[in-house]
């Protein structure tokens, strides 16, 4: 309920439950003038005009067009097509994870077969140790003699048992390397023991006529069986 003083025309917003007992005194806050107000004995009601606008008439789609359907955002990556593709990717990801994390973890191994591939790891910053081979040559030697018109060429020295259980001894294949590491004659030397007990060791000799016209620089020594295992000096 509004009051307006009839002095200076200050309008109050009051509640209009004080006056359910009847007129009552009152005071304008800003003029002090006082008078006696009650409740107004018309109040003006305001009614809003009606909405004359007519309704559209309900909507019916014709039969030969297609039902309209609501619009999902990003259609366009759930197709078939995209679905196959992300699926095809994800397996791709997921087999080159697996060969990068393999490649990693059997480092030891892989080197050990192909020791050229540690310039590899060193390259993408990855530590490897590498393993200990079991058997090893040690303080190996070589010499030419020559003896009636023909170069001999001998080669001495020890294989070790690096580990801590008995193991068998393979053959061995020398090679005899010119100066650009072309193997200018080879040959298999019978192991010259069946086993080496542990942390164990054993000696071996050979020798070869080599030809007349070559010069030899190294010798390389290789277990017939384990792959390279050590160079044996010229």
């Amino acid at each position: 309920m509004i009051l307006e003083c009839p002095s200076c025309r200050t309008r109050y917003l009051v509640q209009i439950g004080l006056f359910a007992q009847g007129g009552r005194q009152v005071r304008c806050v800003r003029c002090r003038h006082e008078w006696r107000a009650s409740l107004p004995v018309h109040i003006d009601v305001y009614m809003p005009p009606p909405d004359l606008t007519p309704e559209p008439p309900p909507y019916e789609p014709a039969a030969n067009l297609p039902a309209v359907t609501k619009a999902r955002p990003f259609a366009f990556l759930f197709t078939d097509k995209t679905k196959k593709l992300a699926q095809h990717t994800a397996k791709i990801a997921f087999f080159a994870a697996l060969i990068i994390l393999s490649f990693v973890a059997l480092r030891g191994v892989i080197v050990r077969f192909d020791p050229h591939l540690i310039t590899l790891y060193r390259a993408a910053d990855i530590d490897v140790a590498r393993a200990r081979p079991k058997l090893a040559f040690e303080q190996v030697s070589s010499n030419i003699k020559y003896d009636g018109g023909t170069m001999h060429l001998f080669v001495d020295g020890v294989i070790r048992n690096t580990t801590s259980r008995e193991q068998q001894v393979p053959d061995i294949k020398a090679m005899a390397l010119g100066p650009d590491g072309s193997v200018i004659q080879s040959w298999q030397v019978s192991s010259p023991a069946t086993t080496i007990e542990a942390n164990g060791a054993v000696s071996f000799h050979t020798g070869i006529n080599t030809p007349m016209n070559q010069t030899i620089e190294n010798v390389r020594l290789e277990f017939v069986a384990q792959g390279k295992a050590g160079d044996g000096g010229s």
